[in-house]
């Protein structure tokens, strides 16, 4: 289907995968009658599942935001074992102060690995514990800002985070926090665009390693208790677009 076009002219292929597994031969014109069978059968079963009616737009549905009651959420909550996150379902940083805290619990001061990664080797963000230190790292399309703690990390349940404190468009201070004690600090630059199309994990970096200081997947070797993201409303686009987006969608209904 060519998009823009009505479905209705769509030519329709019809192979036989049963002897033709890489569908090189065009059965259409020679079997007419099985082609109008299954064409007939797809439209029921597009009607019966949900399919119609059919959208043919690609790149406007894939960028556009959904509206949210109440604007964007400002707070997420990570469990240890959480899976794989999407990109489009992770916390958006991007532009604004932010907060991200890692509750844990270590038996001894060996346990190290990531408790936070977003993005991959071509950009992304990671908060990881190596050699017993709190380590930030922010790779902006390979330009490495490395933030570790100033001193080592005590055994047994700590809170080990990192805060951002926006002082211009897409550029602030990236502090590292344990316990709510600051332990290092830098200036970022922000990447103003989605980092990754990899999207985050927690308590491992199952890409291709945000970092070059550790081999993915570089699990944590304690327990997570759970993972918090604040976001500030010091960046307020996203929630007026999503109340234009609500007010378009009701309108349109």
């Amino acid at each position: 289907h060519k998009p823009g076009t009505a479905f209705d002219a769509d030519r329709w292929a019809l192979y036989d995968t049963t002897t033709d597994f890489a569908e090189c031969e065009d059965l259409a014109e020679r079997m007419p009658e099985k082609l109008v069978e299954l064409i007939q059968l797809w439209w029921a079963q597009a009607g019966l599942y949900n399919v119609l009616p059919l959208d043919d737009r690609g790149i406007e549905l894939f960028s556009q935001r959904r509206p949210v009651a109440g604007g964007p959420p400002r707070s997420h909550r990570f469990l240890p074992n959480t899976p794989h996150i999407d990109r489009f379902a992770i916390p958006d940083l991007r532009n604004r102060s932010f907060r991200i805290h890692a509750a844990i619990d270590r038996t001894d001061s060996s346990q190290d690995g990531v408790l936070v990664a977003c993005g991959a080797r071509t950009g992304g963000y990671t908060l990881y514990i190596l050699n017993n230190r709190a380590v930030y790292e922010y790779n902006h399309l390979g330009r490495i800002t490395r933030v570790t703690a100033g001193r080592e990390l005590p055994a047994g349940a700590v809170r080990v985070g990192v805060s951002f404190a926006k002082t211009a468009e897409h550029q602030g201070t990236v502090t590292i926090l344990v316990d709510d004690e600051t332990l290092g600090d830098a200036r970022i630059e922000l990447m103003p665009w989605r980092q990754s199309l990899f999207g985050l994990d927690i308590g491992r970096d199952t890409g291709s390693s945000v970092s070059e200081a550790y081999t993915a997947p570089f699990p944590f070797a304690g327990r997570i208790i759970d993972v918090v993201f604040e976001m500030d409303n010091d960046r307020d686009d996203l929630a007026r677009a999503a109340r234009v987006e609500a007010r378009n969608a009701l309108t349109d209904q």
